[in-house]
């Protein structure tokens, strides 16, 4: 599986298709073979990074000693992921860390968080990558560089030009009163949603993650016009879209916390999105 996730990302990067998907920085860089720091904690879990950075302060100032840093962190070369238990070095578990060994603690707990309880995953994800585009074509390119080209980065999509070229189409025959109260609901959502799930929701509509650049052009989205369309039926089904028409299709469902509930479900699966 994790193979086809990589060729896919491939796929994406060969055809210049953008899609949804933000990797953590130390996850680009292993795609990408580069080395990963430990300081790429920091954009994958910035708590811990900042816990690891004052061990690290603390073991350096000049009045710690070895039993005080002992007492007060109390832990030894080993790390716990997924409810497991793991030594970093042979015999880990009776190593303590300490002011003179802290810092090759933080680099190995780093990298097995990081890297070692999913180093399978990440290995056949950049072959199946590998599979689709040349190394030496991914060589020059800088972690920010191919985020930036997989998803057209990390942008918030514009809510104002979202709302320019959505509208709402009325196939379940309801009142309108009832349609602007879904459209309100509708937009309410839109409105509280990450810059992740708006990218998410847009390619679910389109099949991409941005929308088009602004030109000199008056209606710089007259190329891109999403119709959702509010339908009677199953209300415990998911919206569904067809991404060659721009077009989603929503049950009309009794409440914007289940509206809420199944469109999010929808747009993170995307397994509703048609070509």
């Amino acid at each position: 599986m994790f193979t086809a996730i990589g060729r896919f990302i491939g796929l994406s990067l060969w055809f210049s298709n953008t899609v949804p998907l933000n990797f953590s920085r130390h996850v680009v860089k292993f795609l990408l073979e580069r080395e990963v720091t430990w300081e790429d904690l920091a954009f994958f879990n910035a708590d811990l990074f900042e816990g690891l950075s004052r061990m690290i302060l603390d073991g350096a100032h000049p009045m710690m000693t070895s039993e005080r840093f002992q007492a007060t962190y109390c832990c030894h070369f080993e790390t716990s992921v997924g409810g497991t238990t793991e030594e970093l070095v042979p015999g880990g578990s009776q190593i303590p860390v300490t002011p003179e060994n802290i810092c090759k603690y933080v680099r190995l707990y780093a990298t097995k968080v990081m890297i070692g309880c999913v180093e399978a995953e990440l290995r056949a994800m950049r072959s199946g990558l590998h599979d689709i585009v040349p190394v030496e074509l991914l060589s020059s390119l800088t972690p920010e560089d191919f985020q930036l080209l997989l998803s057209g980065g990390t942008t918030d999509v514009d809510i104002n030009r979202l709302r320019s070229v959505i509208s709402f189409s009325n196939s379940n025959g309801c009142s309108s009163d009832i349609l602007n109260r879904f459209k309100r609901w509708f937009w309410s959502i839109v409105q509280k949603m990450t810059p992740l799930q708006r990218q998410q929701l847009l390619y679910f509509c389109t099949g991409s993650a941005v929308l088009p650049a602004v030109s000199d052009r008056r209606d710089p989205d007259q190329d891109l016009s999403i119709t959702v369309e509010v339908i009677s039926g199953n209300t415990k089904a998911l919206p569904m879209a067809t991404t060659c028409g721009q077009r989603m299709s929503i049950p009309l469902y009794p409440s914007k916390k289940v509206l809420k509930r199944k469109l999010l479900q929808a747009i993170q699966c995307q397994s509703y999105g048609l070509g």
